[in-house]
């Protein structure tokens, strides 16, 4: 069978047709996704999300493009999501350093530093020179441009910036998981990148108190309020360690600040309690241990608390509704305390 002349140009025009939308599709996705960066600078993270959504439902096998927009979908907090697609581009790239570590932030981010802590660690391991960034805030913009064409950072200041990062996280995952050595190592090459950082010696000070070295924690307490007299938890943190040296108005007098910095934290208004009650203040102990529970309901540390206060001062029948408020609230990982109580209420 012949087709005329006039058919034949149609049937070529078609053609034509049909290669030019196909070229336009994959420069205009190309664009699109080279054009990312420019949508970072301006914050327009959705239309990111957008362009690369619209690059992967042409190209779904492209590995950078998923590791792409985890991190639009990282800087726009959909932890979840990131993690989804960081997933897919290590699965399509096992030796994606960038997408192993950008996942242990999402990890991080969804509470779980554990598997954070691994990728971390592989990431390092597939490429011991890399450092990532934790923190993503506006002013790593530069970073992360370089990160999405899968370099490493070239300027020395960055990379000890995002050094000093990385750092804080692994200590911090090695201090929930009672490694506190290994932490403090971490903690110390982070103070060496900045040794102006009062995050660091305030978690750093938390360390020493775990290990009992309370004049190196409160040193490194001091520290932190040397370099922010506002950081409410670095008071919190040293108080403790006047509590358990008995100091008690100097826990007082930081309780008092931190509660003034920072007026919704139940666990200061529970320490603050404790003092008074071991000053034998029990009014001023029991209002302390109420607003706690105010401010948080949840913690059972404060019924128990108040219940043993109002009992030593002879309160029986307030301290029994305490101790029974304390059976509601209490975790299933307080079943010592819990036997105690009940034990405690049969009588």
């Amino acid at each position: 069978m012949k087709l005329d002349r006039s058919k034949s140009w149609v049937l070529l025009l078609i053609i034509l047709l049909l290669c030019w939308f196909l070229c336009f599709n994959f420069t205009y996705a190309s664009n699109n996704k080279g054009r990312l960066g420019f949508n970072y600078w301006h914050t327009e993270v959705r239309k990111a999300i957008a362009d690369f959504q619209k690059f992967l439902s042409f190209y779904t096998e492209d590995s950078p493009s998923y590791r792409n927009r985890g991190l639009a979908y990282l800087l726009s907090g959909q932890f979840q999501m990131a993690r989804t697609d960081f997933s897919k581009a290590i699965a399509l790239n096992p030796k994606d350093a960038v997408a192993y570590y950008l996942r242990g932030y999402a990890h991080y981010k969804l509470g779980q530093p554990q598997r954070a802590l691994e990728d971390y660690q592989k990431a390092q391991q597939l490429d011991p020179e890399f450092v990532g960034s934790a923190s993503l805030g506006g002013s790593d913009l530069d970073t992360y441009a370089s990160l999405l064409k899968g370099k490493k950072p070239a300027s020395r200041a960055v990379a000890a910036q995002q050094s000093d990062a990385s750092l804080k996280q692994q200590a911090l995952a090695h201090a929930r998981q009672g490694d506190y050595d290994r932490a403090l190592a971490e903690l110390n090459q982070a103070l060496q990148v900045d040794p102006k950082d009062a995050e660091s010696y305030n978690n750093r000070g938390s360390i020493y108190t775990f290990k009992g070295q309370y004049q190196e924690a409160l040193s490194d307490f001091d520290k932190a309020l040397e370099l922010n007299p506002r950081y409410a938890k670095a008071y919190y943190n040293r108080s403790l360690v006047y509590f358990y040296q008995k100091r008690y108005d100097q826990a007082i007098a930081d309780l008092n600040q931190a509660i003034e910095l920072n007026p919704k934290d139940a666990e200061a208004y529970h320490n603050r309690g404790l003092v008074y009650d071991q000053l034998g203040q029990t009014e001023r102990a029991v209002d302390d241990f109420n607003m706690a529970i105010v401010l948080k309901p949840e913690l059972a540390d404060a019924y128990f608390n108040k219940a043993v206060a109002l009992e030593r001062a002879g309160y029986k029948d307030e301290a029994r509704e305490a101790y029974q408020a304390f059976l509601t609230h209490a975790p299933p990982g307080a079943a010592n305390r819990i036997a105690q109580v009940r034990k405690k209420l049969e009588k």
